[in-house]
């Protein structure tokens, strides 16, 4: 198949190439940007060291923190008044913030251009971060076979992360750690269809593949 080769500087060279650049993320095969850039900032707000990894430690003392700033008596211990109030204080903050970045005059009202400008930065800032992450071997272009690289590790990286989740459900529910999950284990956790309907095998214990049925089961479900 012939390389489909796209050249960063014509994403932006007119309107066509802007549609075009638009449909590199989509053909990314869902690397989204919005929920990445909220996980990040939480990453590194609890990173307080910043040496790319969150310790046991680190979490704890973040959430301490966090517990104070809700915590506005000081008296150690939290009620409804102060958890709306804080999360109304963060959602204003954050809409402060963002008016404050469009606002590009400072002079307290956003126009048409102003509004364009942001956006459109904001958008070229995602595309060029998405561009560099396709781009595997740095030399400007994207290729078909990237691409798949691209899709490949991303499907990978999903089926791991489901497989992980699976995983750790399945230990937490399997308290005797013999591999199986027990009715006695099962029934106090477990909603949508029965242990029996899900032991296929009569064994009285539910093995890795069967467990995932259920979890994929509970999910369609709903």
């Amino acid at each position: 198949m012939k390389n489909i080769r796209t050249n960063r500087t014509a994403l932006w060279g007119c309107a066509g190439a802007l549609t075009l650049a638009i449909a590199i993320p989509a053909i990314a095969y869902g690397m989204h940007g919005g929920h990445g850039g909220h996980m990040e900032k939480r990453f590194e707000a609890i990173d307080a060291n910043s040496d790319g990894q969150v310790t046991e430690a680190e979490i704890k003392a973040h959430k301490s923190q966090k517990f104070s700033e809700i915590d506005a008596n000081n008296d150690g211990a939290l009620t409804k008044d102060e958890l709306s109030a804080h999360r109304k204080a963060k959602r204003e903050a954050r809409r402060a913030e963002h008016f404050s970045n469009m606002d590009a005059d400072g002079d307290g009202a956003l126009t048409l251009d102003e509004m364009k400008t942001y956006r459109m930065a904001r958008l070229e800032e995602r595309l060029t971060k998405k561009f560099g992450k396709l781009d595997a071997d740095g030399d400007g272009t994207v290729t078909t076979a990237e691409m798949d690289a691209a899709h490949a590790a991303h499907m990978k990286a999903h089926k791991d992360k489901r497989t992980k989740r699976a995983d750790k459900r399945f230990s937490r529910l399997d308290t005797d750690e013999n591999g199986t999950i027990s009715e006695e284990e099962f029934t106090s956790a477990q909603r949508g269809k029965t242990f029996a309907e899900l032991d296929t095998d009569s064994s009285g214990g539910l093995s890795k593949e069967e467990f995932g049925k259920k979890r994929r089961g509970h999910k369609h479900g709903h």
